[in-house]
């Protein structure tokens, strides 16, 4: 994290430009008072080829299989907590002539959903824009080729851990509160889910993540997509069937908590106005369903003849077709139980309910799968921290480490187990700054940088507004970008 501070070397490039990446390569301005221009040259040239090499070594996909990798690794468990989002704006909304508010909300959530999934779309590729010229291929690197190394790496570093460790409360609460209903309906035994919790990390988790290779597991995440995918089935058909509206198959076993209401609190409402900014909880459950800018700079080394256009549209069909499934699974959801729609939605419905208990067990076990993921990722960042990596060098002291921060991870996860308020502070803070906030200063100073290549910045004002469009042009696109920020 620390160390000299270093400028990233300008690179000129065109948006068709191809220009090859390495991972773990960025190339920067190389100053030495030894050294010459020469030296500097040769020293470029050296990295370019290096970085042609790593290139061909890297798989290749073309965009059919860059868009079903890409959104399989945006979709996840989380998504299930948007009907419950929709439930707490819905519940604050007042309606004076006591109309059913269902389709209004319905209607407000899909053009959030889409709003933001282009937005995050947006985004995506700006991190790959700023990748290209730095010739990275990893987040970090971006970071380092764009800023500078040393120059707030820290507070990245933070981010990208707290990002995966919200990811292990959100993957925890859904196995744990999948198991508790399985073993309701299956086997009649009532736990608690704090009981279901220690059961697994016992069982599954730690065993899990002991393992020296997780890459067996990898190829499993697809599951994840096929689950959610499963789950907006069963629930589509028990909407369309009526098994939970009054006089339904399921609706006495369920209680009046979870059962349909269409009508919020009227004692949590204002009698006065509509309040907007309710659906700001919502907005950060979005947030946390998009997630995925972390691997935009891999997803973009491994397409074939990677070009900005070409990333682009697998970035438009990627989150494209991810806000059609959002909104899908926000507007069932929510239409079959309205305003008592949980936090995880699979609770509403009936343990006794054979399409319900089938969606608990696929997304139970993708979850579980994806827990290890995460955790190596935050526990690897932590060590990286602390700066005690190096000293954890045998696996005996890694399992120790490994052992300690499990514990402490599962402690707080029988704290922090409402699934839709993970997803509500993880997306208004870390995810803002992964996704938002992180990617806009890189691209600032992308920006900058190309500009003091050309002595843009050191020309009269009038000459820059009038000779520089294309300058002029990413600086419009960085104000943009602001405004979504604020937005």
């Amino acid at each position: 994290m620390g160390g000299t501070t270093s400028s990233p070397k300008p690179i000129t490039t065109t948006p068709d430009e191809r220009v090859p990446m390495s991972k773990g390569s960025t190339l920067t301005s190389t100053t030495s008072s030894y050294g010459s221009v020469q030296s500097n040259c040769d020293v470029a040239d050296v990295e370019e080829q290096q970085d042609h090499d790593a290139i061909d070594e890297l798989p290749k996909e073309n965009i059919p299989s860059h868009v079903a990798n890409m959104t399989n690794s945006i979709i996840g468990g989380g998504v299930l907590s948007l009907p419950g989002g929709i439930a707490m704006y819905a519940a604050t909304q007042q309606s004076h002539n006591n109309k059913d508010l269902t389709l209004e909300c319905c209607l407000t959530a899909v053009a959030w959903v889409m709003f933001l999934g282009a937005t995050f779309g947006y985004f995506c590729h700006l991190i790959a824009r700023c990748c290209v010229p730095t010739r990275s291929a990893s987040y970090r690197d971006c970071w380092e080729g764009t800023v500078g190394k040393g120059r707030g790496s820290l507070v990245v570093a933070v981010a990208n851990t707290l990002d995966p460790l919200l990811g292990i409360f959100a993957n925890a609460s859904i196995v744990a509160q999948s198991l508790r209903l399985l073993l309701q309906g299956v086997v009649e035994i009532y736990w608690t889910q704090v009981h279901c919790l220690l059961v697994v990390t016992l069982v599954a988790f730690l065993p899990l993540c002991l393992l020296k290779n997780l890459k067996a597991l990898v190829p499993l995440s697809v599951l994840g997509t096929a689950a959610v995918i499963g789950a907006l089935v069963a629930m589509s058909v028990r909407y369309l069937d009526g098994s939970y509206r009054q006089g339904g198959y399921y609706y006495d076993d369920l209680p009046p908590s979870l059962q349909f209401q269409s009508e919020g609190d009227s004692s949590e409402v204002s009698t006065h106005h509509r309040d907007a900014m309710a659906i700001l909880p919502f907005v950060s459950m979005v947030y946390t369903s998009f997630d995925m800018h972390y691997n935009s700079p891999r997803f973009y080394a491994e397409l074939r003849n990677p070009t900005l256009p070409r990333f682009g549209k697998a970035v438009a069909y990627s989150f494209g077709l991810t806000a059609v499934l959002y909104a899908a699974i926000a507007v069932v959801g929510f239409s079959t139980f309205g305003t008592n729609s949980q936090s995880f939605i699979l609770n509403n419905y009936s343990s006794k309910d054979p399409l319900a208990t089938w969606s608990r067990i696929g997304v139970g076990l993708s979850s579980l799968l994806t827990y290890p993921l995460n955790f190596i990722g935050v526990r690897d960042n932590c060590l990286d921290i602390l700066g005690i990596a190096p000293r954890v060098d045998t696996d005996a002291k890694r399992n120790a480490f490994t052992v300690v921060l499990l514990a402490m991870i599962t402690f707080l996860s029988c704290f922090i187990s409402d699934l839709g308020l993970i997803n509500t502070f993880g997306g208004g803070t870390t995810v803002a700054s992964v996704c938002f906030v992180i990617p806009t200063i890189m691209f600032f100073n992308h920006v900058r940088v190309e500009a003091n290549a050309h002595g843009e910045l050191r020309k009269p004002a009038y000459q820059r507004q009038f000779n520089v469009p294309n300058f002029i042009q990413q600086y419009g696109e960085l104000t943009i970008v602001m405004v979504l920020m604020v937005v």
